[in-house]
């Protein structure tokens, strides 16, 4: 046991837990007096003080940076060393909420008032060997490691290689701090001549089988939104409309964490879809049935482009309006009304809907909300909710239709089990490693791994302008860059658990022994050390 380094990265996971930096307020800007008061206590970065620096994010309404420190060695070859530094909110932890940023505190709460915990986490605080709170393990304890072995490398002389490493805000949200690092590579590779050739992330991992588990690669993500107009009818009067918050709940039902969009790889199965939001556009109440109804489902995938997954979201929702209409007739029989229900099934995406729209200035007003969005008073979320609307008083006509489209962000799915040097260092670490692992082709939890490399990159940015009305200007993704370095990455952080709740708690022993162990042996070999 190196009980310094031990000691460090403890220290290090403290003082970075207590700054908070809840993901897309203007807490997050908090860490940055961690981050500085480090650089400026490591002699190499007071030395070399052009070896780090704060890069601003392009655009970024909350002028958030990334965070990074370059360990200038011997040569070119370059290993890239990423971790977030924001954290979802806190307000689950109730009445321990006063102590979520601070570990050691939460620690003696939870013991003071066993009574309220569950049983098998009220075992774990007893047993002393974790550390409890938010942003412990995801993922300010896989930050301090890699912080921690960082300043092992400037100490030592003659280092071969060159190790960078990327504080990100922004993970748990838009990902617009490792967007906006993209350019920040680029400028590095081209100041200092660095040759990037492989990254390492270190989000926490949870094993059922206790064996640690290595990600070589990040599970893609695509939020949609279905926006369903229907037909206006007195609620007394019911069959002579078309109620859309019925027809919402219908595809939401459907198609929640049902397998239509599901993928193998290997043994693992893609998560399914999930529901994130929905409201209908009435402003108050009265005896009337909504006219609009809005939904945003996020989708996690592995292989599968955006545009074949935007064309099986098609078919699904032509086929459940279809199935809606049939079980309305149903009901009308049932009923004893020989009505016929009338209505077609029709579905549109985004850019045949928008070449319908006349009358109305929609793209004055997408300008007017991104300005919204870039300063920070909604999110993409209601911008997307509220252009449609206005969009929809356009359209020529005025029977039921469903749209859909996408809201940002967009993470690609990416995998690096077949590349030569991922199953090189495999390979290394089974062979020196004393504890043994497994490896999974995808991380689930979704992460800034998505944006280390890409295929099929003109393919997305059409998919992108297609679908995403607010794609390119506060929203975009550097694609030439991914495309360009093709980057092989994995994942290698502490055992962790219970993450984005009360209970978070990463294993102390990982975290200060296991993990910095093996990750420095990975990147030693990467370089060739």
């Amino acid at each position: 046991m190196n009980s310094r380094r031990s000691q460090r990265i403890m220290s290090l996971t403290l003082d970075y837990v207590a700054q908070g930096g809840i993901s897309a307020t203007p807490s997050e800007r908090k860490v940055e007096s961690f981050q500085r008061a480090y650089a400026e206590e490591v002699p190499y970065f007071i030395e070399h003080p052009e070896y780090w620096g704060f890069y601003p994010i392009k655009g970024d309404p909350l002028g958030r940076h990334v965070f990074w420190l370059l360990r200038k060695g011997e040569g070119d070859k370059t290993v890239v060393l990423i971790h977030h530094s924001d954290v979802v909110e806190v307000s689950d932890y109730g009445s321990f909420e006063e102590f979520a940023f601070s570990p050691l505190e939460l620690e003696e709460k939870y013991l003071q008032q066993m009574d309220t915990l569950s049983p098998s986490f009220a075992e774990d605080v007893r047993s002393g060997k974790y550390l409890f709170g938010r942003g412990t393990a995801d993922m300010k304890g896989g930050g301090a490691i890699q912080l921690t072995l960082l300043e092992e490398y400037c100490n030592e002389n003659d280092f071969h290689g060159n190790v960078l490493v990327l504080a990100v805000p922004d993970e748990e949200s838009l990902s617009s701090g490792m967007r906006g690092a993209l350019p920040l590579l680029e400028d590095l590779h081209e100041k200092y001549a660095l040759d990037y050739v492989f990254l390492f992330n270190s989000e926490p991992y949870y094993s059922t089988g206790g064996n640690r588990v290595l990600s070589l690669g990040s599970v893609g993500k695509l939020l949609f939104f279905v926006y369903v107009k229907g037909k206006l009818s007195h609620i007394g009067m019911e069959k002579d409309g078309l109620n859309p918050m019925g027809l919402l709940g219908r595809v939401m039902s459907e198609s929640e964490q049902r397998p239509i969009f599901f993928e193998r790889a290997g043994e693992e199965i893609s998560p399914s879809p999930v529901w994130v939001y929905a409201r209908d556009n009435k402003l108050l109440y009265d005896a009337s049935m909504v006219t609009g109804a809005f939904g945003c489902m996020s989708l996690l995938f592995f292989q599968k482009e955006p545009q074949e997954l935007s064309e099986i979201m098609e078919t699904f929702l032509k086929k459940t309006f279809r199935d809606y209409l049939e079980s309305l007739q149903q009901s009308h029989r049932e009923s004893g009304d020989h009505r016929e229900v009338s209505w077609v099934p029709e579905v549109l995406s985004f850019a045949d809907f928008s070449s319908d729209v006349e009358g109305v200035d929609w793209q004055a007003e997408k300008t007017r909300l991104e300005e919204m969005v870039m300063n920070a008073q909604i999110n993409y979320v209601e911008a997307t909710r509220r252009l449609m609307e206005t969009m929809m008083r356009g359209r020529r006509k005025d029977t039921p239709v469903i749209v859909y489209g996408l809201i940002p962000p967009y993470y690609p799915g990416v995998c690096s089990a077949q590349d030569d040097l991922v199953i090189s260092l495999l390979e290394e670490l089974r062979g020196v490693s004393k504890e043994r692992f497994e490896t999974e082709q995808y991380f689930t939890g979704i992460s800034d791994l998505s944006y280390t490399r890409t295929k099929g990159a003109q393919e997305a940015v059409e998919v992108m302008n297609s679908l995403m009305p607010f794609y390119g200007r506060g929203y975009s993704i550097a694609f030439d860059i991914l495309e360009k370095w093709q980057l092989p990455g994995i994942n290698i952080g502490p055992m962790g658990f219970d993450l984005h709740k009360k209970e978070e708690r990463v294993l102390k022993e990982d975290l200060l022994i296991k993990a910095p162990k093996l990750l420095d042996h990975a990147i030693r070999f990467v370089l060739g050390m």
